[in-house]
């Protein structure tokens, strides 16, 4: 049961399901970077990243967005991202997916019920094979603080993963454990 303390004054967004696709090399080397590069229901590509290496929170995160099929600026940024990341490439194609040899690396399928107010979105997850969740997250500095305040008060313990870590863990520890992200 979720604390009715946390829902007051939020608008519900709606409920949706999204199948996320999460792409990597065959080395897994945007993983091992902490790069979460994926597609949602195969419309926008999202690249989430957090360079500071001594940040293991998983609380903070760098996050762009290009609606897909990509454009061919869209398509240049994310390749000007990649190439900084010393990914082998290939030097032949200007598609990103090709030119990276980007697969299929985890995809999670779920179901969200959102809802939104002036500082905090919390989202209610039901994940395929991996169960339900609350996603909290913080619009503005009050509501980091509210969100911190509420986490005590409640006693409520954060997650310091997302999904693809969860996956991992589940169904691939060996490479789970070589990542950045894990839990305690």
């Amino acid at each position: 049961m979720f604390s009715k303390i946390i829902m007051d004054g939020l608008s519900h967004i709606g409920k949706k399901q999204q199948c996320d696709i999460y792409y990597d090399t065959q080395n897994n080397d945007l993983y091992l970077k902490s790069v979460f590069l994926r597609k949602r229901n195969n419309k926008v590509i999202d690249i989430k990243y957090n360079f500071d290496k001594t940040d293991v929170s998983h609380l903070f995160c760098n996050e762009s967005s290009f609606g897909f099929p990509l454009s061919n600026e869209s398509n240049d940024s994310l390749d000007k991202f990649l190439s900084q990341l010393e990914i082998q490439h290939r030097k032949e194609n200007n598609d990103i997916f090709v030119k990276y040899q980007l697969d299929e690396f985890v995809v999670i399928y779920k179901y969200r019920d959102s809802y939104k107010g002036d500082d905090i979105e919390v989202s209610f997850d039901t994940v395929n094979n991996l169960g339900e969740y609350i996603e909290i997250e913080a619009k503005t500095e009050k509501g980091k603080e509210y969100i911190d305040n509420f986490l005590v008060k409640e006693n409520i313990q954060r997650i310091k993963t997302g999904y693809v870590e969860l996956y991992l863990k589940k169904y691939n520890y060996e490479l789970y454990q070589k990542g950045k992200y894990l839990e305690d």
